[in-house]
């Protein structure tokens, strides 16, 4: 027994390892996107300053009410919202942005519309084993719990957010610096011909 919880313990480390150098892999992905830039990006700055808030006084209410039974459930507690928050609104964005990479012609927009899709289903399993896992082994806990009512807020906030927009959403994304770098080439190229 004890070594299955080993191993169950070593593979959601491992997974919580793959999903931290995604993260930092797609902040250092932000600025290319943006430096390449695009029209067809959502400049808009309220969706994410909102969200930040909300996810941020949830945060802060669950640090209170756990800081009297545990001084580490209060400090871990909050990243579980967090990160369901998070996934949630990235779920949306993403089949948001596959919309709309659907209505490009040629190459670049098939391959980019691939990649997003490749990113979305390998982030969708690595989030689904990884809860899975941690399931099997700890039971349903307050932290799943909170993790889904993030997903649950995530997904809601991704939704309103997509329904008023019709830019791309997701800055950070490979498939995006792809789609934007290939059209911004191809505009290059077109005005050098004149």
């Amino acid at each position: 027994m004890e070594l299955q919880l080993m191993i169950g313990y070593g593979l959601l480390l491992v997974f919580f390892l793959m999903k931290l150098i995604i993260g930092i892999t797609k902040t250092l992905i932000r600025v290319p996107v943006e430096f390449v830039g695009g029209e067809n990006l959502d400049k808009r700055t309220w969706p994410s300053l909102t969200f930040n808030l909300i996810t941020i006084f949830v945060g802060l209410l669950v640090f209170y009410l756990m800081l009297r039974k545990s001084m580490v459930l209060a400090l871990l507690l909050p990243f579980s919202f967090r990160s369901g928050a998070n996934f949630g609104r990235f779920l949306v964005y993403s089949i948001h942005d596959a919309k709309i990479l659907k209505e490009e012609k040629g190459i670049f927009g098939v391959v980019s519309l691939t990649l997003l899709l490749l990113e979305l289903s390998f982030l969708l399993a690595l989030i689904v084993i990884s809860q899975s896992l941690y399931v099997a082994l700890n039971g349903v806990s307050l932290s799943l719990l909170l993790w889904f009512s993030g997903l649950t807020f995530g997904c809601g906030f991704g939704l309103i957010v997509a329904n008023t927009s019709r830019g791309l959403l997701m800055r950070d994304s490979i498939a995006l610096l792809t789609f934007l770098g290939a059209k911004k080439i191809k505009k290059i190229n077109l005005l050098s011909r004149f």
